[in-house]
């Protein structure tokens, strides 16, 4: 699978579907960790510090 252009923050969810979020030039990238099947793009929500929050008791 082909990154789509420049990755500058990564990130994994910690559950049991985890998710990669990929921030890139203005562009949030959200994949399915397992299969790196994209799910989503999101514009204009790159460039930043990704946080994903911890699931669980």
């Amino acid at each position: 699978m082909k990154l789509p252009g420049s990755i500058t923050d990564l990130a994994v969810s910690q559950d049991a579907a985890p998710l990669l979020f990929l921030g890139s030039e203005g562009t949030l990238f959200v994949w399915d960790a397992l299969t790196l099947e994209p799910k989503h793009e999101i514009e204009e929500a790159g460039h930043g510090m990704l946080l994903v929050p911890a699931v669980g008791p």
